[in-house]
């Protein structure tokens, strides 16, 4: 017979465990127009949707989320009608508790393809400034990922996380994405010395070990550090500004070539960030580096960004972002630039139309130079109300090196890092704890 004690035991976990779920769908259509020196121009008209689910379990003070968001899409409704499926899976650990401190870990693993060149939103997470010149590549990765924070007092807190990645490309593709294991670790200092005045100090690095053997380029052994110092001032209570200084160590191995190399860099990160109730804006500039996930080098980087924002009403929203950006040894540069609207029909469901063009200067022999520009119309659900979390909206952020939504995403320190071991760089870190880097999207 059942014990007494069920139904009290079936109560006390019901108290102590809640589970949730949510549901999301973002359709893309896209007409590009794609262009490279001594080539005809190539219009394609692609399609991408990406539904999501996701589960989530609150035990106590722990909140558990699994996440399944595939791809479905194709570069060129009229080439390949049949679309690609690309599997993505997440899961997330965190804490939620008013304890002076937080840790969360997470882990990602994705299989499928992507079309870097044409398709510059349906591409690898880790892509950076040099695409692939191969219309698909197929692929894996896997991310994985723990960070935390600890308040030491009313004014100091310290926080840090440590990410490990890995990719490459599946069968013959591995010629072209090569694969590739690395990781990211970084620390920092958060001090507010007064009401308006934050000091931020912070120390991260990342490593990688890229395997082209059998290729015509042998991949090096690669690692970066750098140290920086932010001041972030609030000048007025939507408007701040910060200035970052301090410098990177670049270090790399390359099995053919008999000898290391090791450089210093300067690194650093200003910026201005405003916040009102209808606009936003968000300008910076920083030197970085990064990882490349093609080639393998590290690269020192040099990039600037700017980002606009109206909300013309409440449910209608008016954005444009651009970009730009060099390598300091001259071999590559790339400038975007996008503008959008957004309009939500109900608090479930938006609809979003723009423009976004993009271009790649490129010195090295296998790597391309192209100029693109994309039409995109989009409809989003998101059964929460919660528009735009289901996807990064077309050109968002999340594909410039060292670029915050290029990594993990899990939130202050995520940034550091971890894009594709993309960058231990200036930019890195600055959005951990501080927010510097919080909340901007619209890089390339």
């Amino acid at each position: 017979m059942p014990s007494p004690l069920a139904p009290v035991l079936v109560a006390s976990l019901a108290h102590l465990a809640a589970l949730d779920g949510d549901l999301g769908l973002r359709v893309d259509g896209f007409s590009t127009t794609i262009g490279a020196p001594g080539a005809p121009t190539v219009s394609r008209t692609a399609v991408a949707a990406r539904p999501l689910g996701a589960a989530i379990l609150d035990v106590g003070d722990l909140r558990f989320t699994g996440t399944y968001t595939p791809r479905i899409w194709t570069s060129d409704v009229e080439a390949h009608p049949s679309p690609t499926v690309d599997q993505v899976v997440e899961v997330r650990a965190a804490t939620r508790h008013d304890r002076p401190w937080n840790a969360e870990a997470l882990a990602t693993a994705t299989r499928g393809h992507t079309d870097p060149l044409t398709d510059p939103y349906v591409s690898l997470g880790i892509a950076g400034a040099n695409q692939a010149p191969v219309p698909s590549i197929s692929y894996q990765e896997i991310r994985a990922g723990l960070l935390g924070d600890v308040r030491l007092g009313e004014r100091t807190s310290i926080g840090g996380g440590a990410y490990w990645l890995s990719f490459q490309g599946l069968g013959a593709d591995a010629a072209h994405l090569p694969p590739q294991n690395g990781g990211t670790l970084d620390a920092y200092v958060l001090r507010s010395v007064t009401e308006r005045d934050t000091l931020r100090l912070s120390l991260s690095g990342a490593g990688a070990v890229t395997d082209r053997t059998g290729t015509a380029t042998v991949g090096p052994r690669t690692a970066s550090a750098t140290a920086l110092a932010t001041w972030r001032r609030r000048f007025a209570p939507e408007l701040e500004g910060w200035l970052g200084a301090g410098a990177a160590w670049l270090y790399s191995n390359p099995p053919l070539a008999g000898r290391n190399r090791h450089e210093v860099q300067p690194a650093g990160e200003v910026g201005l960030a405003r916040a009102g109730e209808t606009t936003t804006l968000d300008a910076r500039a920083r030197a970085t580096t990064y990882i490349d996930p093609f080639t393998g080098t590290v690269t020192p980087w040099l990039d600037a960004r700017l980002a606009l924002s109206w909300r013309a009403w409440d449910r209608l929203t008016l954005s444009s972002s651009g970009a730009g950006g060099a390598s300091t040894d001259g071999r590559t540069d790339t400038i975007w630039a996008d503008a959008r609207l957004a309009w939500a029909l109900r608090p479930t469901l938006g609809l979003e139309v723009g423009v976004t063009a993009r271009r790649q200067h490129e010195r090295v022999p296998f790597l391309p130079t192209f100029e693109e520009v994309v039409f995109f119309a989009s409809v989003v659900y998101r059964r929460g109300g919660n528009l735009g979390a289901t996807d990064t909206a077309p050109g968002g952020a999340g594909q410039f090196p060292g670029d915050a939504g290029a990594g993990t995403g899990a939130g202050a320190g995520a940034a550091s890092g971890a894009g594709a071991g993309a960058g231990a760089g200036a930019g890195a870190g600055a959005g951990a704890g501080a927010g510097a880097g919080a909340g901007t999207g619209g890089m390339p």
